[in-house]
């Protein structure tokens, strides 16, 4: 999985290089889409982030929360632990769209390096994606 932190839409600088967007994946189940939203739904850190499912689809999924004073670190800026949290579940995500639906998953270990504070104060992005297996 290959993590992507992205400022909103109307702003064109990424975080990621977006290799990973050109692979296609086909979802093991064809209602992947309302087990892995009902699964979000259920979470109770996501809830209080007031974070949304912005974008799913086979192998890829965006989190997306919304700036509030609460989130910040006492400089103001996102907290990493927000950052932290959203790639963690977006990345799960990510590869749950690609799971039987009799299936789950927990996070194990992941790595996240911080490049700059995010300085624009709106939405927080974090699109997890899965990458083709290697032989």
């Amino acid at each position: 999985m290959r993590l992507a932190t992205a400022a909103p839409p109307d702003n064109p600088v990424l975080v990621y290089s977006g290799i990973m967007d050109k692979h296609q994946f086909a979802a093991m189940d064809a209602e992947f889409e309302s087990r892995v939203r009902e699964s979000f739904a259920r979470q109770g850190l996501m809830k209080h982030f007031g974070a949304e499912l912005a974008e799913l689809g086979p192998g890829r999924a965006e989190i997306r929360v919304p700036f509030r004073m609460e989130l910040t670190q006492q400089h103001g800026y996102f907290h990493a632990g927000v950052s932290g949290a959203i790639a963690d579940s977006a990345c799960g995500y990510a590869a749950y769209t690609l799971m039987p639906a009799d299936s789950s998953v927990l996070t194990v270990e992941y790595k996240m390096n911080l490049l700059a504070p995010r300085m624009e104060k709106n939405w927080w992005h974090a699109r997890g994606s899965c990458a083709p297996e290697k032989r």
